[in-house]
């Protein structure tokens, strides 16, 4: 079956530093770039027929990185952004707790219920997202997809394909891990098996038995 494959951005300075990203436009350090090229060796055995990728620049190095052994230009979509977090990007996590101590707390109990300033809710953004995504299936053809996006675009998308609650996001950023293959919600399910054959109609000499 084809699938999916969710895979987030390399590492950038900020995230090196501690700092809130959000959808700020950053290269790909040198530690980002190395996560990268581990990331292009273990999806080389996919045979994707599209690559999509956020406007970002570490979305789009990532993506150029995964999409080049199989030969394939990179789909940049604005709608695969990473979340648009406003006023606190760039903000390290202990300033984040410092000036806007209530809301630090509810971002991480209930993310559904919060709105950074002048930018966008999770919920919000979960509705772009998985509405991008359903475009680039239908124009990607058959086959695997790779999907590069920010850590918390990557988070809603595989919990919007899973059927699960927004606010397990942080829960799903726990594993660590740098991909997920998921199947394609649009691809034709398996072929049903033929039924059986009936068994052949008794012969005379049996029926007489």
């Amino acid at each position: 079956m084809s699938q999916i494959i969710l895979l987030r951005w390399g590492a950038t300075e900020w995230d090196a530093q501690g700092r809130i990203v959000g959808h700020t436009d950053l290269p790909l350090s040198a530690a980002g770039a190395r996560q990268v090229a581990v990331d292009a060796s273990e999806l080389a055995a996919f045979r994707p027929t599209a690559v999509y990728s956020g406007m970002e620049e570490a979305a789009r190095q990532t993506a150029s990185a995964v999409a080049r052994p199989h030969r394939l230009r990179v789909r940049k979509r604005v709608e695969l952004c990473e979340v648009n977090l406003g006023h606190w990007e760039g903000l390290t996590d202990e300033q984040f707790r410092e000036r806007f101590p209530r809301v630090y707390r509810q971002w991480y109990d209930e993310p559904s219920a919060v709105c950074p300033p002048e930018g966008e809710s999770i919920v919000d953004a979960s509705e772009r997202l998985h509405s991008a995504l359903k475009r680039a299936l239908r124009r990607a053809g058959d086959g695997d997809v790779f999907v590069v996006t920010g850590p918390l675009a990557g988070a809603i998308l595989r919990l919007r394909l899973t059927h699960q609650p927004l606010d397990g996001i942080w829960k799903v950023l726990e594993d660590g891990r740098r991909w997920h293959a998921l199947p394609r919600p649009d691809a034709a399910p398996p072929a049903a098996a033929p039924p059986a054959a009936a068994p052949p109609p008794a012969s005379p000499s049996q029926q007489a038995e």
